[in-house]
This record gives structure tokens, sequence and C-alpha cells, in this order.
């Protein structure tokens, strides 16, 4: 996979404990809506688009860089070391879908447009 390539956190796993080992609670994690009403959880500097088609299903459907794209400047401060994989992460995937509206649906959170995903199932605990 070309994030953990690139020393990126393992959103597989980070999406599969925060998203089908675990019911959602907005106390405890960084989730939010996109004005199409996809929703996302915000994990570090990265998003990860998922669908909930039924109760024991979570599907990611895309993920991408919470940076817009002048926080990626060559220039630009990198405060938490990560803009390098963000950058080869855009570079190597540069369509994404959630365009701008994520910053707004964040809710302050950094945001820009980022790249399909792998669709990634995991069951959901039952009750």
């Amino acid at each position: 996979m070309l994030l953990a390539e690139l020393g990126a956190p393992d959103l597989c796993k980070v999406a599969e404990t925060q998203l089908a080992l675990r019911e959602a609670d907005a106390r405890r994690q960084r989730l939010g809506e996109l004005p199409d009403g996809r929703r996302f959880l915000a994990f570090r500097t990265w998003r990860i688009v998922f669908e909930l088609p039924d109760e024991h299903t979570v599907t990611v459907t895309e993920i991408f860089s919470g940076y817009t794209a002048d926080e990626l400047a060559p220039d630009a401060p990198d405060p938490y070391g990560d803009k390098a994989a963000h950058r080869a992460y855009r570079a190597e995937f540069p369509f994404g879908s959630a365009g701008d509206g994520a910053a707004e649906a964040s809710q302050g959170d950094e945001e820009e447009q980022g790249a399909d995903a792998d669709h990634l199932e995991e069951d959901r605990p039952n009750g």
C-alpha cells in the first residue's frame, strides 16, 4: 500500500478500529459530514470517507489529505513531519471527489482533495 510505504499511519487499521470495532461516538472521534451527505472520520491529518450500508458493514470509499494545496506548498511549515507523505499521495492520486467542501464539513479541520481509496469492508460488532 502506498501510504504505508510513505510512513503514513495504517489507515486501514484505523478504519477498522474506529469504525468497525466500536460504535461511532462524536465525543471521542472526529466525525464529520461532507456537503453531499457522505460521512468521514478525521484521523490526524488524513480523512477517511465511509458508508454504513447496513448495521454490520463499514465500507471505506475514499481517503484524502486533510491539508489544503497551499499547506502542501514546498515552502510551507511541516509541524507534524508528514507533508512529504501527503504530497506523494496527492501526486499518485490527484483526483479526489471530496473537494473543498470537507473543510466546511469538518468545522475547521484542515482539508483538501485527495484520492479514491480501495474499498475496505469490515464487519461491525452485533448489538
